[in-house]
């Protein structure tokens, strides 16, 4: 039993000794992965990269459009500041005294209702209450459909 044992241990130790050239297909198939591996973390990099670049430049983008927008606001702001300042302008030369037995009308609405009939028809008196009467009808009637 010793004898085999001794027997099968030597041939073990002697054909694993026996060592062989690897295969050349086993060693490129090795290097292949190593440089598949190789360029894969290369890959991962440039992605990494390439995401905090991109994230910087949505960042960028977030800023642009936000100081923008409030570039806008501030221009509306200023644009409606000038709207006021030149329709009380107008409203001051132009403006008539609002017709008093017409109702349901606020008076700065007939205001700015009598203001522009004035500008379109500055000497034409006659076009002028035309063109108020029909804007009178015509907010009488939104209102009340808006009432509804």
């Amino acid at each position: 039993m010793k004898k085999t044992i001794a027997i099968l241990f030597c041939a073990t130790f002697l054909l694993g000794c026996d060592q062989q050239k690897p295969d050349p297909k086993i060693a490129e198939l090795e290097t292949r992965v190593k440089s598949l591996e190789s360029k894969n973390e290369e890959l991962t990099k440039f992605q990494d990269d390439l995401t905090a670049l991109v994230d910087a430049n949505n960042a960028s983008l977030t800023n642009y459009n936000s100081i923008q927008d409030l570039q806008i606001s501030i221009q509306q702001i200023e644009i409606e500041k000038l709207q006021d300042s030149y329709s009380n302008l107008i409203d001051i030369k132009y403006a008539r005294q609002p017709v008093p037995n017409i109702k349901g009308i606020p008076i700065p609405a007939y205001n700015q209702i009598a203001a522009a009939a004035a500008r379109e028809w500055p000497d034409d008196y006659g076009m002028q209450l035309s063109r108020i009467n029909d804007e009178v009808d015509a907010y009488k009637k939104l209102h009340a459909v808006s009432a509804k």
